[in-house]
């Protein structure tokens, strides 16, 4: 066998072993889309309560978590959990049927009105454990 043929060959060898080890781990964490679609239809503050309604489509992944993070700029930045109600009584782990959903929330903002609010999403996709942000708002007066 000759030197360039026995490269080749290991070469061939660690092509096949790799794909073999990149087909069986999840190393794509964004095919997973716990929903899709989100589209914002109220967004406004009254007083020191932030309401915010949004539709969404749900997908196949389980809701661990969902929290209103409040953004405070200073030095350094504060990311405060906001404590928040679902005007339709749900729980901030309770997992929704799939398809078209629509989220009716009223934030309380009685500790400050932050620069921005992030709903953040945790979800369980297949054993894979996933972040996203669900939503990203400015809460301004109407």
């Amino acid at each position: 066998m000759s030197k360039t043929s026995a490269i080749l060959s290991w070469g061939l060898l660690w092509l096949l072993f790799g794909a073999g080890i990149s087909s069986t781990i999840k190393w794509r964490p964004w095919e997973f889309e716990p929903y899709v679609d989100v589209q914002i239809s109220e967004s406004h503050l009254i007083g020191e309560k932030f309401f915010f309604t949004a539709t969404f489509d749900k997908k196949g992944c389980q809701l661990l978590s969902f929290r209103p993070i409040g953004l405070f700029e200073g030095t350094p930045p504060l990311a405060l959990l906001l404590k928040f109600i679902d005007r339709e009584g749900r729980g901030d782990t309770e997992d929704r049927s799939l398809g078209l959903q629509t989220l009716y929330l009223v934030v309380d903002l009685s500790e400050g009105i932050p620069e921005a609010i992030e709903f953040r999403t945790q979800h369980d996709c297949d054993g894979e454990i996933v972040n996203r942000v669900f939503a990203r708002v400015i809460p301004e007066h109407p």
